[in-house]
């Protein structure tokens, strides 16, 4: 039971080891449930995200995200009788932006359908103990996705339920390594490959007006026989602020 929890709360990161790198980190699914024109709405949540929502117009919904995750593979192994430590680090960094829209029916029931684009880099960095140099392998990476969404938004609690659609492709890479260490971490060929993935997610904020603590729980699933280490499991815990153009005024009546 536990470990169960442990897997639900924590990045999966520690939960699925791979002799490679992860080369894809699911960003949060975006579902805001703006429900009116001047609507502000910004989530900040582990293992690193924060994302901006508004509503320039009624039923019109902007968004920006930005992502960022880090992980480590320390391993040894033995040449000629001498150990050979490798610290080999990986790092992740995604900017979204999209539109969508989004409507608010009878008994605090809400669809939205957002769409986006993001833009990232793939970056890892790779040392030997008994080696001076530094190898490095970056590369960019470009997504497409639309997600549409159900939820029911009250006072105290917001839930959503979201079928994200990604489409992922890698840019031309820049790199140090050696033809062992690419083919070590399936580096080759992956800016010949566009790769897509569903992603059902479940988003639940709970809290009081303005602040509520925000969980959301995905998975991802890729498709197609291509081989790609991603991670499909992801989850954020956070915190998310909503200001309403009513808010201030309802404060200030509270007083």
């Amino acid at each position: 039971m536990k470990n169960t929890l442990l897997l639900i709360l924590l990045p999966p990161t520690l939960f699925f080891p791979s002799c490679s790198m992860t080369k894809y980190f699911p960003t949060p699914v975006q579902t805001p449930l703006l429900t009116e024109k001047n609507e502000l709405k910004v989530t900040t949540s582990m293992p690193g995200d924060i994302s901006v929502a508004y509503a320039p117009d009624k039923n019109i919904g902007l968004f920006s995200n930005i992502s960022f995750y880090n992980e480590s593979q320390p391993s040894s192994t033995t040449i000629n009788g001498n150990k050979e430590e490798n610290e080999k680090n990986g790092h992740h960094l995604v900017f979204e932006a999209g539109a969508g829209y989004f409507r608010k029916y009878e008994q605090n029931l809400l669809f939205e359908l957002y769409g986006g684009v993001g833009l990232g880099r793939f970056k890892i960095d790779s040392k030997f103990t008994n080696d001076p140099i530094n190898y490095n392998y970056q590369i960019p990476t470009y997504k497409f996705f639309i997600n549409p969404s159900f939820g029911i938004k009250k006072k105290y609690v917001e839930l959503a339920f979201s079928m994200r659609l990604t489409a992922l492709n890698f840019g031309k890479s820049t790199t140090n390594f050696n033809g062992e260490m690419i083919e070590v971490d399936e580096l080759g060929n992956l800016d010949h490959q566009t790769t897509f993935f569903y992603e059902p997610s479940f988003t639940v904020r709970a809290g009081l007006q303005p602040v509520k603590f925000h969980y959301q729980l995905g998975y991802s699933r890729k498709y197609g026989n291509k081989s790609l280490n991603y991670m499909p499991i992801f989850s954020t815990l956070g915190i998310t602020i909503d200001i309403t153009p009513n808010l201030f005024k309802t404060l200030k009546a509270a007083k």
